[in-house]
């Protein structure tokens, strides 16, 4: 029988053995007491990591256990920290790492506000669920290397003035983010980076006609543009007779609006056209740009995405590119719910 100080020597021992990796993900209560478990047999498990994500859905007993994890990993420069927000309790807030740069995690927007303070090096962020979205304790957080927000459109309203953004993907994470008014992030004014924002994915409400025009007054340098239907709208503004994409005269002045756009990309629940030759109709009017001597093709628009009538990853999905100084659509898909067409949507 062995005693316990040789069941300590063996288990160090395998401790020494255990793989060591930069990247570590955690996605169960046995995996993270296994991790635990060699880190503090084996100093070198946890220092070595680089990138930790941890994604669970357990009971509160595990979280003492991420806590002291946490503690151990002092070189990590991407954390990816997705629990249930009732647990978050469990963690302190108070959690600093010398080197981290990228923090996507679903805690409280009260802790993270904390958590930024401490950690003014960030330059991507990614926020879950925000339970105050219009009073959100994120709203006057300085991030001066901040170079990549994704958020709800509320907690983001306020992260990206003066800071140096260029790439924001403002969504909705839950019901009670969507009701924020996007009009208020979107107000026809420009947003208040102190570089030029060049790549946007916003969730849209398809009846918002001018929704184009509110982000070509807000980032006139857009390279690139995704548009999503909100889906937490309720079923009433499903059907409401105005589409955004069918006002052609708006995306013909919003386009005028945005030189520099080479990449739009467009997803809705709504029929975009009735037929194949209608979807190349709508398409062929969002290519031009009016100027004084007539209309002329866009000068930078080179790829367009369209995928509508979207339900769980089917509906019909074209791709058009600009080939030679010609437009065709070079891919299309027509699928049924789950036939994976979000793969093609990228």
């Amino acid at each position: 029988m062995l005693t316990r100080s040789k069941k300590l020597i063996r288990a160090k021992e395998y401790a020494k053995k255990a793989i060591l990796s930069e990247i570590v993900a955690i996605r169960s209560s046995k995996e993270l007491r296994k991790f635990l478990e060699h880190s503090q047999l084996n100093e070198q498990v946890a220092s070595v990591v680089q990138v930790f994500a941890v994604e669970l859905h357990a009971t509160n007993a595990t979280f003492p256990h991420l806590r002291t994890i946490l503690s151990l990993l002092h070189g990590i420069t991407d954390l990816v920290m997705n629990i249930p927000v009732r647990y978050a309790a469990h963690l302190s807030s108070a959690l600093h790492f010398a080197n981290l740069t990228s923090l996507s995690t679903t805690l409280p927007h009260s802790m993270i506000a904390t958590l930024l303070h401490n950690h003014p090096r960030i330059t991507t962020l990614v926020l879950g669920p925000c339970s105050t979205p219009r009073k959100c304790p994120l709203r006057a957080i300085q991030l001066p290397e901040a170079s990549e927000l994704s958020g709800p459109p509320g907690c983001l309203a306020g992260l990206v003035g003066n800071n140096p953004v260029r790439e924001v993907t403002a969504t909705y994470r839950g019901p009670r983010d969507a009701q924020y008014p996007l009009h208020l992030l979107f107000n026809f004014m420009p947003l208040n980076t102190s570089v030029n924002l060049t790549v946007l994915h916003v969730d849209f409400r398809p009846s918002d006609v001018d929704m184009l025009l509110r982000v070509a007054a807000a980032a006139p340098r857009l390279v690139s543009l995704k548009l999503t239907e909100n889906i937490f709208l309720k079923p009433a503004d499903h059907l409401k007779a105005r589409l955004l994409w069918r006002e052609p005269s708006k995306w013909v002045e919003a386009f005028n609006l945005l030189p520099c756009l080479q990449n739009l990309l467009l997803k809705t629940f709504h029929s975009l056209a009735y037929g194949a030759d209608d979807e190349a109709e709508t398409i062929r009017r969002w290519l031009s740009v009016v100027k004084p001597m007539g209309t002329h093709p866009h000068p930078a628009l080179r790829h367009i995405v369209v995928w509508w009538s979207a339900e769980i990853e089917g509906g019909c999905l074209g791709v058009w590119d600009l080939v030679n100084g010609l437009w065709s659509r070079t891919y299309a898909a027509t699928a049924e719910p789950g036939g994976g067409l979000d793969e093609a949507f990228v």
